[in-house]
């Protein structure tokens, strides 16, 4: 399995000239946008379908899009696989039995408001942040929120650039594993 940090081990040559080319290191504006892409589109099966637990960093994506999930100022949206940076993490914690995923570059917890806007603004892992995962036949999970006694499923929008909770026939989500060393 290679992770993610394995890239920034690499070197590329120069091109050929008098000396037969030199060894130099990757720049990181080179790092961070190609190797990425890169390292997604040929990562192993065991980490494309990573089964979430708690300490873990995850790309969360929507399965029949490829979109992933990410966070700009709270807001939460699904995003191309351009430009992937940290605001597409998500830090999963365990507490009281439910998970929450923390957005690592922002520090908000994925849930939703009073009018359930599915967002990450609270710093905090409580009732609205607290998400249930099923593993669905044939691959994906279900990210699931607590609505009284009930689950609603995290759902993308057909634009696919929002998110709602409906109950049911939800998105089917990927999670991809994220070495954070």
């Amino acid at each position: 399995m290679r992770d993610i940090d394995a890239v920034h081990d690499a070197e590329t040559v120069t091109p050929e000239s008098t000396t037969g080319g030199i060894m130099t290191p990757i720049t990181e504006s080179s790092r961070v946008a190609a190797s990425v892409v890169e390292w997604l589109s040929s990562n192993t099966d065991e980490t494309w379908n990573a089964e979430p637990e708690a300490n873990q960093i995850f790309l969360i994506i929507d399965k029949s899009s490829g979109r992933g999930l990410t966070c700009h100022n709270g807001e939460v949206r699904l995003e191309a696989r351009t430009n992937i940076g940290r605001n597409w993490q998500w830090r999963c914690v365990e507490k009281d039995g439910f998970f929450g995923f923390q957005n690592v570059a922002e520090g908000g917890f994925l849930g939703h408001d009073f009018w359930w806007h599915i967002c990450a603004r609270e710093k905090h892992h409580l009732g609205w942040e607290c998400i249930s995962v099923d593993r669905r036949p044939g691959g994906g999970y279900w990210m699931k929120l607590l609505h009284w006694w009930t689950y609603w499923q995290l759902s993308a929008r057909t634009d696919h650039n929002g998110l709602f909770a409906e109950r049911h026939n939800g998105t089917l989500w990927e999670f991809v594993r994220v070495d954070a060393n």
